[in-house]
């Protein structure tokens, strides 16, 4: 009797299950087509054309080398990918030339390469393959590396290839005349009924227009939807830090300079920079974003990076200060992470104080890393262009709010330590107090400094010196697609996204994640449509409530009806936009995506490096 109760409880369970889908696409699924038309209709319509690539003639050469080519194709403008668009074979062959020596000037470029015009074939110096194999191939100077030389010769040589092109040059004034030319003859004879061109290449110069066309538009989705509307001659998009190692394999401080100023201990200091750090709201991160400093500087040949956070001190937080303190702290025994009852209570008595967090080698995996992988967050540094000694001195303030911190924590004393205040003491004090100090026109109000964001928004319209875009999970994918031609119209809308999933919001279906002036309709749009999904989530729930009797399912019964009442109080709030509350899961990681992050990855150089280099 209770068996068959179970299987009959079991089997509705199942029905239930099943009917979800149909019952999902009827009610659902009308309120979606009018928004899907209209994403298809203003969107770009890209299709997968993309058919550029490095190919590797030797098939023995070591894979070490064939990575390293693989980063050298991806690092290729995506003017010259996307207006090639075909298989560049590469040969390896003895230059007559001396071995090749880290040479910036443009003329040395046809030492490492050059192009086969009876097919498209390009030659290396194989002088390459053994700077690759020692790791050479990692040397700069002030000026280029090894590496980027490479990349410009490879350029060079596929231009002069046939077919080749580069979409991101601009018309010559007699090249515009030719393209309006030929449109005008395509509109004036299309009316007529036979096309009769003026020019006889038109239908190759609006071949090529169209393309042209097309990369521009993709240019304009970069900025409004994957760079925080950021001007893209600012901004470089940087995954090294997905990377194990980060700076650190780069001996940035072990060449001679000039210092600017001396330690107390008379030790030589070089100031390289200083960033403010934008990470934007994610995944179980605070819904408001979060700001920090990052200064980087050489004490004699040594290399300091550091990040500075000041945040609530939360449960996440605890092993942290275990780690951090440990010299500090009395553990139950030796090895143990169990704290004694007093210090268990201290700990536990500065949940939601003021807490600073300093982190080295910040844009490696252990740091940004996790975050853009774990959190699918995105983060932006802004460096900015300081004197020196001013950076040195808010390195200061920030080095001396820590070491008290610290002190606090030897002594047992909470009550001295400072609280943790949404709208007083939070993450943007002390960036606000930094650029204050700086002056001019980093100078900030409490206004623009309010919100994370808008501490972004204020210095991406200055004059800073390079900005830095490092990609949560979804926005590398994103990029690595438009960067092949492909398009992204859909990559909100989970069940169509080959970038996000639905995750636990099965019942979510846009993604409020639109950028531009056209965002703020669009996100409205979409929290239009998660509102009615949570409506017929919160439907689901009633009519399956019988059924839930027999079954735990989180899909039944009261579950649907908890879960469906929270998704309505999101949508509404992303609807009015007051604060988006649900941000996009991270996904597996996919094959290729792991290949690319441990093989690929590791020979690209970090942005920031040139600017480094630039200091001395």
């Amino acid at each position: 009797m209770i068996l068959n109760k179970y299987l009959n409880g079991k089997s509705l369970s199942m029905l239930a299950s099943a009917s979800i889908d149909k019952f999902f696409q009827k009610v659902v699924m009308k309120q979606l087509i009018f928004f899907i038309l209209l994403f298809y209709c203003v969107g770009i319509l890209g299709k997968e054309t993309y058919n550029f690539s490095l190919n590797l003639q030797d098939q023995n050469l070591d894979k070490k080398i064939k990575y390293y080519f693989l980063m050298i194709e991806n690092s290729i403008s995506n003017g010259i990918r996307l207006g090639t668009n075909q298989i560049i074979n590469i040969e390896f062959e003895k230059f007559n030339h001396d071995p090749l020596t880290l040479n910036c000037q443009e003329n040395y470029l046809s030492h490492l390469t050059y192009p086969d015009l009876s097919n498209p074939t390009i030659y290396i110096n194989q002088d390459i393959l053994r700077l690759i194999e020692s790791d050479f191939i990692s040397q700069r100077n002030k000026n280029c590396s090894y590496s980027e030389i490479l990349i410009k010769s490879l350029e060079q040589s596929i231009m002069t290839l046939q077919n080749a092109a580069d979409l991101s040059v601009p018309y010559s004034k007699k090249r515009k005349k030719q393209v309006q030319r030929c449109r005008l003859d395509e509109l004036n004879n299309s009316k007529q009924g036979v096309y009769k061109p003026t020019l006889a290449n038109c239908q190759e110069i609006i071949n090529y227009d169209n393309k042209k066309i097309k990369y521009k538009r993709f240019k304009k989705i970069y900025v409004k939807k994957l760079l925080y509307s950021t001007d893209a001659s600012k901004i470089v998009v940087d995954p090294s830090s997905l990377s194990k190692e980060g700076l650190q394999k780069f001996n940035v401080c072990a060449q001679s300079y000039q210092p600017d100023l001396y330690t107390t201990q008379n030790l030589p200091v070089k100031i390289l920079g200083f960033a403010i750090v934008y990470m934007a709201p994610a995944f179980s991160s605070s819904q408001f974003g979060h700001v920090a400093e990052r200064y980087i500087y050489c004490v004699e040949n040594r290399m300091v990076d550091t990040l500075y956070e000041f945040g609530q001190f939360r449960p996440t937080n605890l092993n942290d200060f275990k780690d951090r303190y440990r010299e500090n702290l009395d553990f139950l025994s030796e090895g143990s992470n169990k704290l004694t009852e007093s210090d268990e209570a201290f700990m536990i008595s500065l949940l939601k104080k003021n807490y600073i967090q300093p982190r080295s080698n910040p844009a490696s995996y252990q740091v940004y890393g996790k975050m853009q992988l774990e959190n699918n967050r995105d983060i932006i540094e802004v460096w900015l262009n300081v004197d020196p000694l001013l950076i040195y001195e808010n390195y200061l303030m920030s080095l001396r709010l820590y070491k008290k911190q610290k002190e606090l924590v030897k002594n047992r004393n909470s009550v001295d330590w400072p609280n943790y205040d949404l709208f007083h003491s939070n993450c943007t004090h002390p960036v606000r107090e930094k650029l204050n100090h700086i002056g001019g026109e980093f100078s900030i109000s409490n206004f623009d400094g309010f919100l994370p964001s808008f501490i972004y928004n204020f210095l991406k319209k200055k004059k800073v010196a390079k900005i830095i875009f490092y990609p949560a999970q979804k926005t590398l994918r994103r990029y690595q697609m438009l960067d092949i031609g492909k398009s992204i119209n859909f990559e909100n809308i989970t069940f169509l996204s080959s970038t996000i999933d639905q995750g636990q919001n099965k019942f979510m279906l846009i993604q409020p994640d639109f950028k531009g002036g056209s965002g703020f309709f669009l996100n409205r749009g979409a929290g239009i449509v998660n509102f009615f999904s949570a409506l017929t989530e919160t439907t689901w729930g009633v009519i399956t409530s019988p059924a839930s009797l027999f079954t735990n399912s989180n899909e039944l019964g009261l579950n649907s009806i908890k879960s469906g009442l929270k998704n309505s109080l999101f949508s509404l709030s992303e609807f009015f936009g007051i604060v988006r509350m649900r941000f996009p899961e991270p996904t597996a990681i996919r094959q290729d995506e792991m290949n690319y992050l441990l093989n690929v990855l590791p020979h690209k150089e970090p942005a920031i490096l040139s600017y480094l280099y630039n200091k001395f």
